[in-house]
C-alpha cells in the first residue's frame, strides 16, 4: 500500500536441546521512504512462543507471591 506493507507469517524452528518443533504466528508492519526500509515492527504471540520452548502449558491459575523487593 504505497510505502506501507503489512505480512502475517508463520515462523517455524527447531529447538536443538529436545528437538522440539516451535511454530508460531507473527506479523510483520513495515514502512519504506526512497525505497529503504525506515520502520520495522513485528508482533508475535510470546506467551505462546514460550510454552512451546518450555514443552508444556503455563498454569496462571496458580498463586504465587513475589519476593519483598524494599526492606521492612
Amino acid at each position: 500500500d504505497h510505502d506501507r506493507a503489512a505480512t502475517f507469517n508463520r515462523l517455524t524452528g527447531l529447538q536443538c536441546q529436545t528437538g522440539r518443533t516451535i511454530s508460531y504466528r507473527i506479523a510483520h508492519f513495515l514502512r519504506f521512504r526512497d525505497d529503504k526500509l525506515i520502520e520495522f515492527r513485528a508482533v508475535l504471540d510470546s506467551f505462546d512462543a514460550a510454552e512451546q520452548m518450555l514443552g508444556h502449558p503455563i498454569d496462571l491459575s496458580a498463586e504465587t507471591t513475589l519476593p519483598e523487593l524494599l526492606p521492612a
